[in-house]
């Protein structure tokens, strides 16, 4: 936003603001005011984060129709110009048709952009999309707070009606993305800045970074980068959410200590759940991640964990008929079949073997940037650490404290 405002108004004050948000301290002191404000906003009370959420949706529904609106009627040799212009403010000793100039040292490199449509290739960039669409799921950390959430009906709008919604607005924006920037220019300056990093870019190949020198008009920009500002800070909310309702959870059940799920008689909320991801995660981790050398490269294989998750989702989905067959006969899910076979059965063992498709991808292409030994090695031995600390906190609950901690799995709690 601010660079985009800096480049609109000529103002050098701006772009260095714009410049020092993309700086190891611009993003970790970021990182904390974001968190700061999750965790005050969530410790208030889910009313509050329901209607701020509410004002980030149609937000993010504002600037995805501005930055549709400049990419399709924005001609391509006019992007060219204004991105060149753009990277000569920004960068005065770069070339000065940088946009040729990105193809073309591509290509001295080795770089073919032209290369012939294949269904192999456009299926292994599946996972792409996946780290995307794969937040639909999330929702399912909000399903305590959800109104009747064991409404099929209900489900099926927010799982496969997200699902496919974004699917289709993600579609509407490569095809204007791809239409104004041009194919060749996206694929070399992508190769350029995220597989081979032979080449530094002034003006990162994100969609929200090239949409603002589209335009001069200071409105247009901030109305097409504010609801992308959003849409990050909701990504806070939500990663929040998530983390403290498992550890409500798992602490309810006696897996984490007692204290992480007390919750605070003024506001109805887990305080020390809160408090707890937002140190651990929003300050000090985050400091790691920006500060620490070489760490970065250690959590590429995140994108890699959570497609794990979705597999042993499924499966569980799809056993869950012969496993706990008196709470799948209660569910409304259970009326539908395919012959003798459980829907759901299908639906999990299909999912599964998608998402296991997905994760040999990730570990086997380096193009994806996941596949690196130590990040691979650093997410199975914390898998590992975390299995060995339920074996013996679930021994230790049992046989000091007499509670059967797999009871809790054997039923779903009332609405």
């Amino acid at each position: 936003m601010f660079t985009g405002l800096g480049l609109s108004l000529n103002s050098s004050s701006l772009l260095n603001i714009g410049a020092w948000f993309t700086t190891p301290l611009g993003i970790w002191i970021t990182t904390i005011a974001f968190g700061l404000l999750a965790t005050a906003t969530l410790i208030k009370g889910f009313r509050l984060f329901v209607r701020i959420q509410w004002v980030m949706w149609y937000g993010f529904l504002l600037s995805y129709a501005v930055i549709i609106g400049l990419l399709l009627t924005t001609p391509h040799a006019k992007f060219i110009a204004e991105f060149n212009s753009a990277v000569s403010k920004i960068a005065p000793n770069s070339p000065s048709d940088y946009y040729s100039y990105v193809i073309n040292y591509e290509k001295s490199q080795g770089f073919n952009p032209n290369t012939s449509f294949s269904w192999a290739a456009t299926l292994g960039v599946l996972p792409i999309a996946l780290t995307s669409l794969g937040w639909v799921g999330y929702a399912q950390y909000q399903a305590g707070e959800i109104q009747q959430a064991s409404s099929l009906k209900k489900q099926l709008f927010i799982n496969l009606g997200g699902a496919v919604t974004s699917a289709i607005m993600m579609a509407l924006l490569a095809f204007a993305f791809t239409r104004t920037v041009g194919y060749d220019w996206l694929a070399a300056a992508a190769n350029a800045s995220f597989i081979s990093a032979n080449l530094s870019m002034p003006i990162p190949p994100w969609f929200s970074n090239l949409v603002v020198v589209m335009t001069s008009s200071p409105i247009l920009i901030f109305l097409a980068t504010v609801g992308v500002f959003l849409n990050a800070l909701q990504v806070v909310y939500n990663v929040y959410v998530g983390q403290t309702r498992m550890a409500l959870a798992s602490s309810m059940d006696r897996i984490l200590p007692e204290w992480v799920s007390r919750v605070s008689s003024r506001t109805g909320t887990p305080v020390n759940a809160h408090l707890l991801f937002f140190v651990l995660g929003g300050i000090i981790y985050s400091y790691i991640y920006n500060f620490v050398p070489g760490w970065i490269s250690l959590t590429l294989a995140v994108t890699a964990v959570a497609t794990v998750m979705y597999i042993a989702t499924s499966l569980a989905a799809a056993l869950l008929p012969f496993r706990m067959k008196e709470i799948y006969n209660s569910a409304e899910i259970s009326r539908f079949r395919f012959g003798s076979v459980p829907l759901i059965t299908i639906a999990g063992a299909i999912s599964a073997a998608f998402s296991a498709w997905m994760l040999y991808y990730y570990l086997t292409v380096p193009a994806l940037g996941v596949a690196y030994l130590p990040s691979e090695l650093l997410m199975l031995a914390i898998f590992v650490g975390w299995l060995v600390y339920f074996a013996v906190r679930r021994w230790y609950v049992k046989t000091k404290l007499g509670i059967d901690i797999d009871s809790a799995f054997r039923q779903i709690p009332p609405d």
